[in-house]
């Protein structure tokens, strides 16, 4: 493990009827909405009172009063959706990337496999470095999430085997980056000398795909840290902060000013200024997805699937490939419709579809 966790993204249902998950606060954006809100509808009433009991009693908003205020609303609430689609861009591309990522170094790993010798002379050559490239393989990924969330610990295969003074220059490097070009650099260097001591036997144009993949993968991950490193731009986050203040503090003055109802004012201010720093709120969430904040993306989960694959390639039955017998009571063209579950699923913890239905000939 490396450093302290990172945390879960909240996994939820809808329930029939979409709304079982409503009166849920933890992850939610309403406790801080509430803070701004309330007080602001408390205002409202207050002045509400003070207008009833005053010689202004009947008197609402003009035109021109409604027209310069629509006109300031429509401003922020440009400002607060454009704020909302540009986090949840950076959201969905982050978790794109890292699965992209993990895809490919699981590729790769795969493919580095079958280019393994099948001579009985290497078996005990082809084991060893089986084990080592799992093992880098998720030191490498590990190193990666970790450089995307300021060091938050991740889950790593056992490294048990691997030499010590190698993990202790990789302690020695300081910050991730420096450990994942190490880790790379290591798995490069590994594929290469097995080559050139036979256990790696495919021919160079075929080994050639590992590299590639390997590469695609840290383009990926350097993608990443992109969302991390570049924050949203600091003037039009502090614009939007003073306007959100400016609204909230005018909503109340306002609505008692337009409204004759205690109700209508209350009302009018609770869901204008609510909607807005819910908005905002969850915007400021998402738009950093990497770290422990219960909205942030499922890092662990992600370096778990990885884990489980890597494991799964070490495997008996994934080094041997199946046979096929045609079938005697039938053509050996001719198939039935089947659908079945992969056997390694509840092993990895997924569902997984072996075969589509496909219809006779």
């Amino acid at each position: 493990r490396l450093g302290s966790a990172a945390g879960r993204m909240i996994r939820y249902t809808h329930g029939t009827w979409g709304i079982l998950f409503l009166a849920r606060l933890h992850g939610s954006v309403f406790p801080k909405a509430l803070v701004w809100t309330c007080p602001a509808v408390g205002v409202c009433l207050g002045l509400m009172y003070a207008k009833r009991h005053s010689e202004y009693a009947d008197v609402t908003g003009s035109s021109i009063t409604m027209t310069a205020v629509s006109a300031f609303v429509s401003i922020l609430g440009f400002m607060v959706v454009f704020r909302s689609n540009q986090a949840w861009s950076r959201y969905w591309e982050g978790a794109d990337l890292v699965q992209q990522a993990r895809g490919e170094w699981i590729s790769a790993t795969s493919s580095l496999f079958a280019c393994m010798s099948r001579s009985p002379e290497k078996a005990d050559q082809v084991v060893r470095l089986e084990g080592l490239v799992v093992r880098l393989m998720s030191l490498l990924y590990a190193e990666s999430l970790s450089c995307l969330s300021e060091g938050h610990g991740f889950e790593l295969l056992d490294l048990e085997g691997i030499e010590q003074t190698a993990m202790d220059m990789l302690d020695d490097q300081g910050d991730n980056d420096s450990k994942l070009e190490m880790i790379l650099h290591w798995v490069q260097r590994v594929i290469i000398d097995n080559i050139s001591s036979g256990t790696i036997t495919a021919p160079p144009p075929i080994v050639s795909r590992v590299f590639n993949e390997l590469s695609a993968g840290v383009v990926k991950i350097a993608s990443a840290r992109k969302i991390k490193d570049i924050q949203f731009p600091f003037h039009y986050a502090q614009m939007l902060g003073i306007s959100l203040l400016v609204y909230t503090a005018g909503v109340p003055i306002m609505s008692a000013y337009l409204f004759t109802t205690y109700w209508a004012a209350g009302a009018s201010s609770f869901l204008n200024i609510f909607v807005l720093w819910c908005v905002n709120y969850l915007s400021v969430e998402i738009e950093q997805p990497f770290g422990t904040d219960p909205n942030d993306l499922p890092l662990q989960d992600e370096m778990r699937y990885m884990n489980e694959t890597l494991a799964m390639l070490l495997s008996t039955h994934a080094k041997k490939p199946p046979t096929f017998s045609p079938p005697t009571n039938r053509e050996p063209w001719a198939v039935k419709s089947c659908v079945r579950l992969a056997s390694g699923a509840k092993k990895l913890g997924s569902l997984m579809a072996a075969s589509d239905a496909f219809a006779d000939n």
